[in-house]
């Protein structure tokens, strides 16, 4: 099957189009893009492929798609633009805004929250996706939960929940939501076509999400012979199951703000913001934080 793509890459970047075009023909892809920005410049902006399962919608140059992880770098830049306001900091305690928070107790901070260290990466209360929508249920479920490590002794992924944490700092201390912020003071001011809740009026311009049920190319088996599932792998990816064609597609995940798995976005538009954040904040003249804020956003907090 003949697999459209369109763009333009920079002179000496050919081969990223050889690469991005290749992989339709090799992979399980269906659609994508693909943005660079290099020292401010777009070196490479290429989307191609189709927008559904069956294959009958091409993939359009503003073509959004949910980004699943890549949601916690959006949310991670509107938590800094926070900071930079003063509203907080990463060495602050948790439990001076959050003291419901049983994993707060011990005197965790919100930097070490943010990275993965509050023993929250899930909850033992059985969840269906719709639990994911309810942000007062899942906060007090992430309240009540006692961790499953010491907080701040070890580092484990927060796949699905992680969100609700910087979210819920971010409301207690702005009276705003993470996905507001990121609108008003990231995302709109760039000019980034990225978002986390998505508006109904930009529903229409989404790729739905292709389970490997369905893939052009079905895995092999083998490849996960031996594959050993981890303790808490049930409780951090697997509470709820996230169908991606069931769920990951329908409108309500889309307008929620699930901040760790569900921005919707394409790559220009993520390539805007990194390439701002690149260049110490500031894009094409657009500035969403300043270069010191940067470097505490990146400040290593488990080595």
């Amino acid at each position: 099957m003949n697999f459209p793509t369109h763009g333009q890459v920079a002179p000496g970047f050919e081969e990223v189009r050889s690469v991005f075009n290749a992989n339709f023909a090799d992979d399980v892809d269906v659609g994508a893009s693909f943005c660079a920005i290099l020292d401010g410049e777009v070196i490479a902006d290429l989307w191609g492929g189709f927008t559904n399962r069956d294959m009958s919608r091409e993939w359009q140059p503003d073509t959004l798609v949910n980004v699943y992880s890549t949601t916690k770098g959006l949310a991670s830049t509107a938590f800094a633009w926070v900071v930079e306001q003063g509203a907080v900091s990463y060495e602050a305690q948790v439990r001076d805004i959050w003291p419901e928070l049983k994993a707060a107790k011990s005197g965790l901070t919100i930097g070490q929250l943010l990275s993965h260290q509050s023993g929250l990466c899930g909850v033992e209360t059985p969840l269906t996706v719709t639990d994911l929508y309810d942000w007062e249920k899942m906060c007090s479920l992430l309240e009540a939960q006692q961790p499953f490590w010491e907080p701040g002794t070890a580092s484990g992924y927060h796949a699905v929940l992680w969100g609700y944490l910087p979210g819920e700092l971010i409301r207690r201390v702005t009276g705003r939501t993470l996905g507001q912020i990121f609108r008003e003071h990231i995302a709109g001011p760039l000019g980034a076509d990225c978002f986390i809740g998505l508006p109904d009026d930009q529903l229409a311009r989404v790729a739905q999400m292709i389970g490997p049920n369905h893939a052009r190319i079905r895995p092999d088996p083998a490849a996960f012979a031996g594959f050993q599932i981890p303790p808490l792998y049930p409780i951090a990816l697997q509470n709820p199951i996230i169908r991606p064609y069931q769920d990951a597609s329908s409108d309500a995940w889309r307008r929620a703000e699930i901040a760790a798995a569900n921005g919707q976005a394409n790559a220009r538009g993520i390539a805007r913001l990194y390439g701002a954040l690149a260049r110490g904040g500031e894009l094409d003249g657009k500035r969403i934080l300043n270069p010191d804020t940067i470097k505490q956003m990146i400040k290593p907090e488990w080595t």
